[in-house]
């Protein structure tokens, strides 16, 4: 994944749950003890729950479903909204420190600060605004990890029990790690064309058993953007690859290389790297693992209890018409 896109990602997520400061004539959807949610505020959530859902408003004519979307929109601002507002009752604000640290880790995903800048911008934030928005959910954080993660406790039982229940969940496939050089040719291509393309390739594997560097001769002669880490293709299972590739690579030997391989890409030399049989994870290997996904859930739920707590104690006025 590029920089660029993860820190789209990253500036999406802000926007999905972003707030401004709201002048005194914008309409609202929502109060929340006093305090409004604004039309504008839900309508770049709302736009941004779609984007994450790959879909746009028009791509649902029904009814009901739009309106369960724009519930659930409307209620995780006003949820957003209670913890924030318990997050400064108990005065568990993110300091000036943790919110710069917070900014440099999201900076470092991007090539240079007037980049990072720049996508900032685009997506309707200032850096001011970024600064706010990551004070109010660093706060909220706050308050679900020492409040309600920290109670939190997974039992050793639990552990057992899961991995136990879950068998299919802790298989791991019969995988190899291999790398190839490509000589890339169009199926449709005239028979000049791929004896040319078989005649380099055919070269190429000279040099390989004449003992040459076969990352060093991927990234001068392979047709395919894995040359630029020398061919590596990582690991992979049964089904990942096109099937003649598959075929040989799975009953190759770590270490050998293949003879030309042609596949609808071209022609291929494989190295196997590694191969790994199937397997089991053993459960002492997969024991803290489930721990952390099961303390995951129960955190989950509890959030979800908490804040249900604060909306029966709270004044919620809903003013979106849905």
């Amino acid at each position: 994944m590029t920089s660029k896109i993860l820190l789209t990602m990253v500036l999406c997520a802000i926007l999905a749950a972003a707030t401004v400061v709201m002048a005194a004539d914008q309409a609202l959807v929502a109060k929340v003890n006093g305090v409004g949610i604004t039309q504008a505020e839900f309508d770049r959530n709302w736009d941004a729950f779609l984007k994450q859902k790959g879909m746009s408003a028009g791509q649902t004519d029904k009814a009901e479903e739009l309106k369960n979307m724009k519930k659930m929109v409307l209620d995780g601002l006003i949820d957003q909204e209670l913890l924030w507002q318990e997050a400064k009752d108990k005065k568990m604000l993110a300091d000036e420190k943790r919110v710069s640290e917070e900014i440099a880790k999201i900076e470092k995903n991007y090539p240079s600060k007037e980049e990072f800048m720049k996508v900032v911008k685009d997506n309707g934030l200032t850096e001011e605004g970024l600064k706010q928005f990551l004070t109010r959910q660093l706060s909220i954080q706050t308050v679900v990890e020492k409040d309600i993660a920290s109670t939190i406790t997974v039992s050793d039982k639990e552990a057992h029990d899961f991995y136990a229940s879950n068998p299919d969940k802790f298989k791991m496939p019969e995988q190899v790690h291999a790398r190839h050089i490509l000589v890339k040719v169009d199926p449709q291509a005239d028979q000049a064309t791929k004896d040319a393309a078989k005649k380099k390739i055919e070269g190429v594997q000279k040099e390989v058993k004449g003992g040459a560097d076969f990352g060093e001769l991927a990234k001068n002669n392979s047709d395919c953007p894995s040359k630029q880490n020398g061919g590596d293709l990582g690991s992979f299972s049964r089904g990942q690859m096109v099937k003649p590739f598959e075929d040989v690579a799975f009953a190759m030997k770590p270490g050998s290389i293949s003879d030309v391989v042609e596949t609808q890409f071209g022609y291929h030399i494989i190295k196997v790297e590694e191969h790994t049989q199937a397997s089991t994870v053993p459960e002492k290997d997969a024991t803290e693992r489930i721990k952390g996904f099961l303390k995951g859930q129960k955190t989950n739920q509890a959030v979800m209890a908490h804040v249900k707590a604060l909306r029966d104690k709270a004044k919620i006025e809903t003013l979106l018409k849905i």
